[in-house]
């Protein structure tokens, strides 16, 4: 049997830990915005929407219908979108 004991500062640890993996999710997701950007300006939320839940499952994710919609709309307005850590 094995024991497991949380030290003082153990969620910094475990944040520094995994924060390189959490950059390259978010560069992911940063370099399908963009590419999406570029070459959904303009067009109609309705025929964003399926290519960017395809390309959101692809990076590895799911997304809801009205963060689907949201999302599209600000492509389609021409707003960057931009991910960042915290």
């Amino acid at each position: 049997m094995s024991t497991f004991k949380m030290t003082p500062g153990w969620e910094k640890e475990l944040e520094k830990a995994i924060r390189p993996a959490m950059k390259d999710i978010a560069n992911d997701y940063q370099k399908m915005f963009d590419s999406l950007g570029r070459r959904y300006k303009g067009r109609p939320v309705s025929e964003i929407k399926p290519i960017l839940r395809r390309e959101w499952s692809r990076v590895g994710g799911s997304i809801s219908d009205p963060e689907l919609t949201e999302y599209a709309a600000l492509i389609s307005e021409g707003t960057r979108i931009e991910m960042r850590l915290k």
